[in-house]
């Protein structure tokens, strides 16, 4: 493949570009140097920061404490995966245990949009 199409429109996807590049040159440096892509370039390496679980609980608590929006959102910390909003704040170390408890039943898609992110908490 020659060719690959980003956008960086949205405020998710913002760095989408940029990372499309490092990739591609920490590829391109690996199969130069015939070694594994590891430790070429860490602005990749977000799950495998030094620091990966940049808040602690009680700034999480402090964080859903301020949120006034119905939209969630989601963090990781060393005591699980947190989803909060302004209606509360669940916590837990397995996200299947989260699901039932975000009543997302007549929103099929923002069903779906909440499963793929938890499912990538449960990865970070």
């Amino acid at each position: 493949m020659s060719a690959v199409l980003t956008t960086s429109v949205s405020l998710h996807a913002r760095r989408a570009v940029r990372e499309a590049d490092v990739a591609r040159r920490v590829m391109h440096a690996a199969r130069e140097a015939q070694v594994l892509p590891k430790g070429i370039n860490g602005d990749l390496a977000t799950v495998h920061a030094k620091r990966p679980f940049p808040y602690s609980l009680e700034e999480i608590d402090e964080f859903a404490r301020d949120v006034r929006d119905p939209n969630f959102r989601i963090q990781v910390s060393h005591d699980g995966i947190h989803v909060y909003n302004r209606d509360g704040h669940l916590k837990a170390a397995d996200p299947f245990a989260l699901y039932p408890d975000l009543h997302l039943e007549a929103d099929g898609g923002h069903a779906f949009y909440m499963g793929v992110q938890l499912a990538r908490a449960e990865i970070a």
